[in-house]
């Protein structure tokens, strides 16, 4: 490759020359030149976006852990934060790091999470939300070790990112009615990628004797595929359903249901802002304070232009007034920090 360069690059060209001479011994041209300035791109992609994760102060991390080709548990380690330092403003989530694991219970991938951050110099008191995939131990212990008051997240959420908040119980409603058919046929072309064969087990009817005072109405025998379907696929979107109406949208929803926060009377209006800074704060301390945040939140009902139909917009529209509404800046920014589905290694 460096020969093919030196055809079209004269300074190259020289450089090859002299290597080919002996006129010189110094060719940084050995696998451990390469990997060293590979790592030192490495370090300067990462520096950037450290420094961008901490310029937006709150983030949110997702766990993920697997076994690398040489059997080692290694656990991914990803950013979620709100990028308001450019325009127009974005939600990202950047890849930190992959981290040796030798003690996956939930104390040990704690242990490891906060020696990460440490090392690279995050608070830990600005995260905001946390997810992890179904295989780490963490999810259900860390009430033992809780970081930051964080907001859990639940299995089964859809990223916000990727869908308008507004839209997902719809979504999730009209899911429930095709979705099991797409599931399916996902599901059939993994099974044959894997060269098995997707069947459903049919158990064994057990008939038992009828008490004489028993009705005698037969009773509704399902196939194996629709006990699937209605005691296992919809019981978990009806759980989603439940848990997206119940949490999320009750902690946060009035935030991005604009028609909701335009006609909320104000009594709900000032205990919907008191609840949000309780779910928000840590030890004694909180960056909302809930009477300021009621008070940003009329001003924006009032004053925000017509056409803004998402939180990003909201977002933008207060970035605008340059400080004029500064517990709602934070406010929507924690909301959109929050990851609602879990991390993935690919």
């Amino acid at each position: 490759m460096i020969e093919l360069l030196a055809e079209f690059d004269p300074i190259m060209q020289e450089h090859t020359s002299r290597i080919l001479q002996g006129e010189t011994h110094y060719h940084y041209l050995s696998h451990k030149i390469q990997n060293e300035m590979i790592q030192l791109l490495a370090q300067e992609v990462k520096g950037l976006i450290i420094d961008r994760v901490k310029d937006a102060k709150y983030f949110s991390f997702k766990l993920n852990c697997t076994s690398d080709a040489s059997n080692d548990e290694q656990m991914s380690l990803v950013l979620r934060c709100v990028n308001v330092s450019e325009s127009p403003i974005r939600v990202q989530e950047f890849f930190i790091d992959f981290l040796k694991v030798y003690d996956t219970s939930g104390l040990g991938l704690y242990n490891k999470l906060v020696e990460a951050l440490n090392v690279h110099g995050f608070d830990i008191d600005n995260i905001r939300g946390q997810g992890y995939d179904n295989g780490s131990d963490m999810k259900g212990k860390n009430k033992v070790y809780h970081v930051s008051k964080l907001l859990q997240s639940e299995d089964m959420q859809i990223d916000i990112a990727i869908r308008e908040l507004k839209g997902l119980p719809s979504f999730l409603q009209n899911y429930r009615e095709v979705g099991f058919q797409d599931a399916m046929v996902e599901a059939t072309e993994i099974a044959n990628k894997m060269e098995v064969e997707l069947i459903f087990v049919e158990k064994c009817v057990v008939h038992r004797k009828r008490q004489f005072d028993e009705s005698t109405g037969e009773d509704v025998t399902q196939s194996a595929e629709e006990n699937f379907k209605n005691n296992y696929f919809l019981y978990i979107i009806d759980q989603a359903i439940s848990l997206f109406s119940t949490s999320f949208e009750e902690n946060f929803g009035i935030l991005w249901n604009f028609e909701k926060l335009k006609a909320i009377e104000p009594e709900k209006l000032r205990t919907f802002c008191n609840n949000l800074v309780n779910i928000t704060i840590y030890g004694e301390n909180s960056d909302l304070n809930g009477d300021d945040l009621y008070e940003d939140l009329c001003m924006v009902c009032r004053n925000l232009p017509e056409g803004i139909n998402s939180v990003i917009d909201v977002l933008t529209y207060i970035k605008e007034m340059e400080g004029s509404y500064p517990n709602a800046w934070i406010a929507y920014r924690i909301l959109l920090t929050i990851p609602v589905i879990v991390a993935y290694a690919k």
